[in-house]
């Protein structure tokens, strides 16, 4: 029997996007997305940089043993948030409506406000669904997605954690020996709920959006230093997920054919897991942003000499495509996106 070759996130990307129908990356949409990046990271600096994890309220802001625990958890459940529109999942925290990603931010602070110790592993191994269902309790009449499924990778996720790794996340990044890459292969074979993968075309392909944005996270809360120094985290790939691609579309980076189009718009539309349509969207949207990356760098290095420390990578990219999803969500609500049930993104 044929041996199926494996593909990292990278390679997957650029294998995807080579056997790609229905979805195209276009140069002219990234040079405008490259062009808008430039802009914005010669006036700011620090707003497209590690840094810019300081600025969102509902991150851990300390670089502890407490901040990797949560960081685990969130990224353990940082799945499947997508909803039809004014039926969101909704969290009010410190005075705001939390929607999306923020939800699940907000309901994990709200729990340790509850006094539930819910970032100990010891604790949400244990947990039974009802008690969950409390501590993610819904502000809208909508509840969370998937909280079975939430449930269930806690369970085995924080025993795993507990048995392995004496409880401690930072125990998992001690052992790869500041390497993004390493990290990455560890959690998704200790931590199963993290192997996002699939065959196309007869090779076997990997996405690891939830696993990849966990190293990244490590390396964005702790300021590319102590544990969250990497020396390989370039290799870090774009996060594949429902929202970035809808950017890259608006942009114009990526672009649809009329048959997918169709699809997108119809409403109530789902894709299944490992669906041509999913597969072809998540693959170019990593190779799309590689290509942004080097354009920007490529750019930046032909620029005076007191732009020469200015650099970004894949992970910098998306969390500022992420962030201007949602700065510009009155824009975009007419850019339709594909949903697919999955504990993986």
């Amino acid at each position: 029997m044929p041996v199926i070759p494996k593909l990292n996130p990278r390679e997957s990307g650029d294998y995807v996007s080579k056997n790609s129908v229905h979805v195209n990356i276009k140069e002219d949409g990234i040079e405008r997305i490259a062009n808008k990046v430039i802009k914005s990271l010669l006036s700011h600096p620090d707003e497209i940089s590690v840094n810019r994890w300081k600025t969102h309220e509902l991150l851990p802001q300390t670089q502890d043993e407490f901040a990797a625990n949560w960081i685990f958890l969130s990224d353990l459940l940082n799945f499947c948030f997508w909803s039809s529109p004014g039926k969101e999942y909704m969290v009010h925290y410190k005075s705001k409506n939390r929607t999306g990603y923020w939800s699940l931010c907000a309901a994990l602070w709200r729990a340790l406000d509850d006094g539930y110790d819910i970032t100990n592993p010891a604790f949400y191994s244990k947990i039974d669904e009802s008690t969950l269902k409390k501590i993610f309790r819904s502000d809208s009449n909508y509840d969370i997605p998937k909280l079975h499924e939430r449930h269930c990778i806690m369970l085995k996720d924080g025993e795993i954690l507990l048995k392995n790794f004496n409880g401690s996340f930072l125990n998992v990044v001690k052992a790869c020996n500041n390497s993004a890459e390493n990290l990455v292969n560890l959690i998704t074979k200790e931590f199963t709920s993290f192997t996002d993968q699939i065959n196309f075309q007869n090779v076997e392909v990997s996405f690891y959006k939830r696993a990849q944005i966990l190293v990244a996270d490590i390396w964005s809360c702790f300021g590319g230093k102590g544990y969250g120094r990497f020396h390989d985290i370039d290799t870090i790939t774009a996060f594949a997920d429902y929202r970035v691609p809808q950017v890259l579309n608006w942009f114009g980076a990526l672009k649809y054919s009329e048959e997918l189009t169709s699809l997108l718009k119809k409403e109530g539309t789902t894709f299944a897991h490992g669906d041509r349509w999913e597969i072809e969207i998540r693959g170019c949207t990593i190779h799309c942003i590689e290509l942004i990356v080097k354009k920007v760098n490529e750019t930046l290095e032909s620029l005076p000499s007191s732009t020469t420390n200015l650099k970004v990578n894949s992970i910098i990219i998306d969390h500022y495509l992420w962030d201007m999803r949602r700065e510009k969500a009155k824009e975009l609500e007419s850019v339709p996106y594909h949903r697919t049930e999955s504990i993986y993104y």
